[in-house]
């Protein structure tokens, strides 16, 4: 597994993992309930990773990109 992105920003997350689904690329994501935590305490909240297999990792990486410029947000 390797991580292909990484984002605090809850609609970029939502983008690229869209986008991952759409192509069928399976992903893990880590630190996902630090989200949850982030209204007990800010100092608490961690960026969720997107991990995807080694093979899967330059196409998961093209597809995240082109979402993200279709939806005109920033790359983290």
């Amino acid at each position: 597994m390797v991580q292909i992105f990484e984002s605090s920003d809850p609609i970029a997350l939502a983008f690229a993992k869209g986008a991952l689904d759409d192509a069928g690329i399976d992903y893990v994501a880590r630190n996902e309930i630090t989200q949850l935590m982030n209204d007990i305490g800010p100092m608490l909240n961690k960026p969720i990773s997107l991990d995807v297999e080694d093979e899967d990792a330059g196409r998961a990486r093209a597809v995240i990109d082109a979402a993200l410029e279709e939806a005109e947000l920033p790359e983290e």
